[in-house]
């Protein structure tokens, strides 16, 4: 898929813009406060002879008139700005903007904004408004909506909505479906959708959205707070990338097309895919792993549980270490298990300080050996318990080293070739079918955190002493703690 439109076409940023009452929709209908409405009707009636001769002019009816002057109702935006050049200067639009108390979508729109925030200023929440209703917002009827499953996202959208627009009544329902999380729904006027629209010539519906042609003439910063907000809604943080998603191509397009253009330095660890669902098709914007440490730098979530899973990533991968003794970590797993009861996969990533694809490797051997297994769900995320048979390898000395997903076996093997009597590490091989080198290493090594573990003789499970007249300089037996773990090999170590 190619990006649109050009990165190249936006090079230069425009200032922000101050958007005056005379700029919105010509179907909108306003009231100003007591002393002007009087003031002004009186004005431009004098200008023109009388009340009577001013309904005529105006071209409205009588009522929309009287009604005006006496403070009861709205009055059409078209109506206000022909009384303002009939009233003369002192009446002029700008000078009376100031004194508009509310505004409304058209006679018909309920719930009209009060104490608007006059002339309406182009500011980076205002466009964080349009990405959350892109992503997880609408509208039906004369309402618009706004759903998300964090309530600090609710919170923080009716705050954007009254920083942005005024005091814009709006009402908040909580559904909660059998089994999944709570969905809040914010319910406000539709005033608020058609100003917008008129304004950037944008739509938020799934498959007509698109990205307002202005933010390519912005400051970046804009740019950032409109793609946090749609990626704090249809934004995902994995171990390997970050994507974000939509159902609308053209969108997804003009979101890739925006990153190229204000955020070059991401543009080299993204791409647009696309895979296939039963509803339908879904578009991603994927950035890779290295994009992670700019991507939260210059855009970032708000959203808590992504901020959170993004911030763990990158602290896993700043640490000191990459990769821990064998079996180490499984080892931490069982531990966390032991203290805490029931814990998710991400939860265990957490406490174990690795990614989340890690964790369910490890999971997936500690579950085949027993150790392990599914007790439980919590919103569809599995909640893991530790068995009987982990707690007995917790319990045994030294053993939890040997729960490696990639040599485990291997040492297990040597210990019960050695339960019959002493051997060299070549009589060992002989028996096993494996290089002389191999025994020796795995006998024999030095462990050093964050390369390798400690071989059998360094973890006290087996013993040595110098073999005369051999060609193998020791022979190597079992020791007492080795002993206690071969007994326990054949219950422990045998896959469920």
């Amino acid at each position: 898929m190619t990006p649109s439109p050009s990165s190249s076409f936006y090079d230069n940023s425009d200032p922000p813009r101050a958007i005056h009452i005379w700029e919105f929709p010509k179907e909108f209908w306003v009231r100003l406060d007591a002393g002007m409405v009087r003031e002004l009707v009186d004005c431009a009636a004098e200008s023109v002879g009388d009340l009577k001769q001013l309904v005529s002019i105006l071209n409205v009816s009588k009522f929309t008139v009287y009604n005006s002057r006496a403070e009861r109702s709205f009055i059409p935006l078209p109506t206000l700005l022909k009384l303002c050049d009939l009233a003369g200067d002192e009446y002029a639009i700008e000078q009376v903007e100031p004194s508009i108390v509310a505004y409304k979508g058209g006679w018909a729109v309920k719930r009209p904004i009060r104490n608007p925030k006059l002339p309406l200023v182009e500011t980076p929440d205002l466009f964080a408004l349009m990405g959350h209703l892109m992503g997880d917002g609408g509208y039906s009827g004369n309402e618009a909506y706004y759903a998300n499953t964090s309530p600090s996202l609710v919170d923080k959208f009716i705050s954007l909505l009254r920083g942005v627009f005024g005091d814009v009544p709006n009402r908040v329902r909580v559904n909660r479906p059998e089994g999944a999380r709570s969905i809040s729904l914010v319910w406000f006027g539709l005033t608020v959708v058609q100003l917008l629209r008129h304004l950037y010539q944008i739509d938020f519906r799934t498959f007509t959205a698109r990205v307002p042609r202005r933010l390519f003439e912005l400051p970046r910063e804009y740019a950032a707070a409109f793609l946090r907000a749609f990626g704090d809604d249809e934004g995902t943080v994995h171990d390997d990338w970050i994507a974000l998603y939509s159902a609308n191509q053209e969108l997804m397009q003009d979101i890739y097309g925006l990153v190229q253009a204000k955020f070059p330095e991401l543009d080299e660890f993204g791409a647009l895919k696309e895979k296939q669902r039963k509803s339908g098709t879904d578009y991603f914007l994927h950035f890779r792993t290295g994009a992670f440490t700019r991507y939260e730098a210059l855009i970032g979530f708000t959203h808590p549980k992504k901020k959170q899973e993004l911030e763990r990533i990158l602290t896993c991968r700043a640490r000191g270490w990459r990769k821990r003794n064998e079996g180490a970590t499984r080892k931490m797993i069982l531990e966390a298990l032991v203290s805490s009861g029931f814990l998710t996969r991400k939860d265990l990533a957490k406490r174990v300080n690795v990614t989340y694809s890690v964790v369910r490797g490890h999971l997936k051997g500690l579950t085949y050996l027993g150790f392990v297994r599914v007790g439980g769900k919590d919103r569809g995320a599995k909640l893991y318990e530790i068995t009987e048979r982990g707690r007995k390898i917790l319990r045994l000395p030294s053993l939890g080293h040997l729960v490696s997903g990639r040599t485990y076996q291997s040492k297990l093997d040597i210990l019960k070739t050695l339960a019959g009597e002493p051997l060299t590490t070549k009589t060992i091989g002989q028996k096993l079918g494996r290089k002389h080198d191999t025994i020796q290493h795995q006998l024999t090594r030095i462990g050093q955190c964050g390369k390798w573990s400690p071989g059998l003789l360094e973890l006290g499970l087996v013993d040595r002493y110098e073999s005369w007249g051999r060609s193998d300089p020791y022979v190597y037996l079992l020791t007492d703690t080795g002993r206690q773990v071969v007994e326990a090999l054949d219950t422990l170590f045998t896959p469920i």
